[in-house]
């Protein structure tokens, strides 16, 4: 349930741009690029949301196995964008062996688990 909320809640970000910590600027040559350590299914822990980052570049989001969302995905420095909508949105994010950290904000972290 928590993460249908969040799910709700990033889609109105990207959508309305309300959170906009940095921006990857789409021309390549080192505004972004694939970390092939995300590259792959990613569970929440808690919850029945699934994130699929593929090596395009695409990120499918699944909710209850149903799919809710594609967008795109990049990383440099630490740091993850997903732009969707015409709006994007930074966060840092770690992988420790098959455990996903994204770090939304001071005590608000999700922990996926890899499939």
């Amino acid at each position: 349930m928590a993460k249908k909320l969040w799910l709700g809640m990033l889609a109105m970000t990207l959508a309305f741009g309300m959170i906009v910590i940095g921006c990857d600027t789409g021309t390549g040559g080192g505004a972004g690029g694939i970390d092939t350590a995300l590259v792959g299914t990613w569970d929440f822990i808690g919850d029945d949301m699934t994130y699929v980052f593929a090596g395009n570049g695409d990120l499918r989001i699944y909710g209850d196995g149903q799919h809710v969302e594609t967008m795109r995905w990049s990383t440099r420095n630490g740091m993850l964008t997903l732009s969707g909508g015409g709006d994007s949105m930074t966060i840092p994010y770690s992988i420790s062996g098959n455990t996903l950290t994204l770090h939304f904000g001071v005590g608000d972290v999700d922990t996926f688990t890899r499939r």
